[in-house]
């Protein structure tokens, strides 16, 4: 300092300009250099920067998922940066996925941030997807550029300082003003790019010399770094826009993706569900599912297949229809069936015969489609098959059933008027036998007439039991008592070439029924039984208390639920087939030869045994011998007493004799003249109705002398025997009334108390029972002899 304020003024000012253009221009340089080297480290982070962005956004995917080679494909385009030295991409994890180049050796822990290392610039970022960490990238970029750039800026402006000093020096005196005044310029301006960072700045060139040219390098080097920073605006918006458009057309497609997957996803698992209530359905279902091909093979065989059949699934498929079910004799028209689906004309429905593995006979319902192709031929058949022979069976056995109700209809209407006709053949034939007149010759044909008679009476009777339309007098009965009671009746009428066995039930086997009928239902079906065993044999007789349940009730159309006494007969003798067992309560159908039967027996045991409300079940077959079992109602009720055997019976009249007014109503001419003339003979005073409104006029004319009523139940002009007893007796509630008729259905349905020989005289009559009846109405006591006909005898076998 002490030399300087020795020089001139002059020297003082050329050094103070030169000194100070080489301050400013020192200063200026050390700006630029710092600002250039600011600058160029910050151009280089921001290009790295931006390199990972979009190396990161490549990445996102790979990462999310873990898959290293497109992770290893998005780090390749590295390559086009030569200075790149290397980049690695981290899951998240913290394991290396991708590198590049391979030989490049990324740290096991990346270092965190951006920093310089050397003229290295390391560079380490964080990978999001979709709001989520996915992994880390790695960069590391060499900045060998930013060192030679600088030495070139040092060389450049210490020649610039030379050549200024040189210059200042020599023109110090004369450029002061004008050398300092541009610098001085120059040197606010580098001052405010420094401190504003302001690239658009300039110089202000004062003189188009040296510095003026520096002015404009520097002005030039503001617009270039202006314009690179313009550009790398610029790149990063569109950069950005790039990433922005990428991130959602990715974002659409990967949402499509997924919209796909859980389409597909769906779509299989409807497919699934759809498949397994199909298969479900087919294999429990309780039809047979089969699926044939189109050379009638099996192809599918479901569990209520092999049930029906006996076949397994392995055993049936691959197996011919025809071989496999059905029986040799129905395979020509399941042929033609088969043929018609074929050709899609027809056997969708068809009920045939089929045959089990075991060789047994079973009857199914077919319902067959053709599964026809998406080019209209048929490419095979599904079945759905049904075992209907429980169900036939039972038809069978309700049309049986229908059949022996109309026969019964028939018999019952034929037997009431063959009763009336009786009647007057059988009165008539007793009232020529008390003629005087008669020879004895006469006397033997008359007696042959009314033996016919009574035979015909006898089937009459067993025709009436069979319609179910008998008057019974059911009580409380012991089965047990009741096979005990008839074994020793059974025992000689069986002979002693059968064996007669009774099982009896633990407890009372109590019914409510008529002892006389139950006795002819055992009496024939032994008798029937006998005739079956021809060269002897064994029969069992057996009494048993049974609940009957939904299964027995299934396999007999007949049968109903509940508790009921089950009366069997088993014999060892021939057996029948089952056309001869569909037939057996025919009447009048009998097996057995001319004059050996009149098929009447097991007729009359059915009508009886329905008549009691209960049923009869046959097995049987051929050479097995045959089990009939009778079911009644069990009766809850105690069996009532049996009667003490009555004394001797009073003597009276062949005839009994009386005086009193009868008033007799009956339909039929012939059997009401019968009547009056059999009663005025005995010395009744008879008055006569042909209807119950007839009556009602002769009633409301001679009521006064009426002792009794003897009247039809069946009649003309809407007022039935019944009825007509019912309008009288509102009247006189003692009238003595008399019933009469060849069935009595009205009876039974009005469970009035019916004591035959006292308040019934049953059709075809004698005189002697009409006599004898009316007399001991009148005298109201029970005649002494029996008012009808003895009871027939059993009927033969079938």
């Amino acid at each position: 300092m002490h030399r300087f304020h020795q020089l001139s003024i002059q020297h003082k000012v050329t050094a103070l300009a030169l000194s100070s253009s080489l301050l400013v221009l020192l200063a200026a340089s050390v700006i630029f250099i710092v600002r250039e080297s600011g600058s160029a480290r910050h151009e280089a982070r921001e290009i790295l920067n931006t390199r990972a962005d979009i190396i990161g956004e490549a990445l996102a995917v790979a990462l999310d998922f873990d898959d290293p080679r497109p992770a290893q494909a998005a780090l390749r385009r590295l390559a086009r940066d030569p200075q790149m030295i290397g980049a690695a991409a981290y899951t998240s994890a913290g394991t290396v996925l991708a590198k590049y180049p391979p030989t490049f050796a990324p740290p096991a822990t990346p270092p965190t941030g951006r920093r310089f290392v050397g003229y290295q610039l390391h560079l380490t970022t964080r990978v999001v997807h979709q709001g989520r960490v996915v992994g880390t990238l790695y960069l590391v970029r060499n900045t060998i550029e930013l060192r030679e750039q600088f030495s070139r800026t040092l060389v450049n402006f210490g020649l610039a300082a030379l050549i200024a000093a040189g210059l200042g020096f020599l023109v110090s005196s004369a450029l002061q003003r004008i050398v300092s005044t541009p610098i001085l310029s120059l040197a606010r301006t580098a001052q405010a790019v420094g401190v504003s960072h302001d690239f658009s700045v300039r110089a202000v060139k004062a003189h188009a010399d040296e510095i003026g040219e520096l002015v404009d390098r520097f002005n030039q080097m503001l617009a270039e770094l202006q314009s690179r920073d313009r550009a790398l605006a610029e790149a990063r918006s569109q950069l950005e826009a790039r990433v922005d458009e990428r991130t959602r057309q990715l974002t659409q497609a990967l949402e499509q993706l997924r919209t796909e997957a859980r389409d597909r996803e769906n779509t299989q698992k409807a497919l699934q569900q759809a498949e397994g209530k199909l298969l479900l359905h087919v294999a429990q279902t309780p039809m047979a599912v089969i699926d044939w091909n189109t050379q009638f093979e099996v192809v599918t065989w479901n569990p209520a297949a092999a049930r029906i059949f006996g076949y397994t699934a392995t055993e049936a498929i691959g197996r011919s229809g025809p071989e496999l079910v059905v029986p040799p004799e129905a395979r020509p028209h399941v042929n033609e069936i088969w043929q018609a689906l074929l050709q899609r004309t027809g056997g969708t429905h068809s009920v045939n015969n089929n045959i089990t593995k075991d060789g047994s006979t079973l009857t199914c319902e077919w319902f067959n489609t053709p599964l026809v192709g998406t080019d209209g031929r048929v490419i095979g058949v599904s079945s759905f098959c049904a075992d209907i022979t429980a169900r036939v069976s039972l038809e069978q056995q309700v049309l049986q059933s229908q059949k022996l109700q109309a026969v019964g209809q028939l018999a019952a209407g034929i037997a009431h008027d063959f009763n009336n006709e009786l009647t007057v053949i059988l009165g008539n034939a007793s009232l020529l036998d008390l003629s005087p007149r008669l020879t004895k010759e006469d006397r033997v044909h008359v007696g042959q007439v009314q033996a016919a008679s009574t035979r015909s009476a006898t089937l009459v009777r067993q025709l009436l039991a069979f319609s179910r339309k008998q008057v019974i007098q059911p009580k409380p009965l012991d089965l047990n008592e009741l096979i005990a009671n008839d074994t020793k009746m059974l025992s000689s009428v069986l002979g002693e070439h059968i064996i007669l066995r009774c099982t009896f039930a633990p407890t009372p086997a109590r019914v409510h029924a008529d002892r006389g009928m139950l006795d002819q239902i055992l009496l024939n079906l032994c008798v029937n039984a006998r005739d079956a065993m021809p060269g002897g044999g064994q029969l069992q007789i057996s009494a048993v208390i049974v609940t009957v349940d939904t299964a027995h009730r299934h396999a007999n159309a007949e049968a109903r639920l509940g508790r009921f006494c089950c009366l069997s007969v088993t014999d060892t003798g021939c057996g029948m087939d089952a056309a001869t067992q569909a037939r057996i309560f025919e009447p009048f159908f009998t097996t057995k030869g001319v004059g050996q039967g009149t098929g009447l027996g097991l007729a009359t045991v059915y009508g009886i045994v329905k008549q009691h409300d209960g049923w009869i079940e046959c097995v049987s077959a051929p050479g097995l011998g045959a089990t009939f079992k009778v079911f009644l109602p069990f009766y809850a009720a105690a069996p009532a007493a049996p009667a003490t055997a009555p004394g001797p019976a009073p003597a009276v009249e062949a005839e009994p004799r009386g005086t009193e007014t009868v008033l007799l109503v009956e339909d039929e001419a012939p059997v009401r003249e019968l009547s009056r003339r059999a009663l005025t003979r005995l010395g009744y005073q008879v008055l006569l109705a042909a209807s119950g409104p007839e009556a009602l006029q002769v009633w409301r004319e001679h009521h006064a002398t009426i002792d009794l009523l003897l009247t039809d139940l069946v009649m003309p002009g809407g007022l039935s025997g019944l009825d007509l007893a019912a309008r009288l007796r509102q009247e006189r509630p003692n009238l003595l009334v008399i019933y009469c008729s060849g069935y009595s259905t009205d009876l039974v349905a009005t469970k009035m108390e019916i004591k035959e020989g006292r308040n019934f005289l049953a059709k075809p009559y004698s005189l002697t029972a009409l006599s004898r009846i009316v007399r001991a109405a009148l005298d109201d006591r029970a005649p002494a002899g029996p008012a009808t006909a003895p009871p027939p005898p059993p009927a033969p076998a079938v």
